[in-house]
């Protein structure tokens, strides 16, 4: 299984009832692209809250870029069965 190194701060959203929602600020994410996500479940989740954290928390997520920041970074199961979105070879 795939696996993806994050900081705490990127694992800072809950989902509940379809919605998505930052736990620092309490805003809603939605994805507001006019083309359809390529990832689903857990993937999908982290991009939102990624670009929320872009636009709405850019300082904080930059000093996560900090040696210091870096060591509070852990592994999380990246779960490709579970998006539905494998490489077919």
């Amino acid at each position: 299984m795939a696996t993806v190194r994050v900081h705490p701060i990127q694992l800072e959203y809950s989902v509940s009832g379809g919605r998505q929602t930052c736990s620092r600020c309490g805003a809603e994410e939605t994805w507001t692209a006019s083309v359809e996500p390529t990832v689903s479940g857990p993937r999908l989740h982290r991009t939102l809250h990624l670009v929320h954290l872009v636009r709405e928390h850019y300082a904080d997520l930059t000093g996560t870029f900090a040696p210091a920041e870096r060591k509070k970074e852990s592994t999380v199961a990246d779960d490709v069965a579970a998006d539905g979105d494998a490489d077919e070879d």
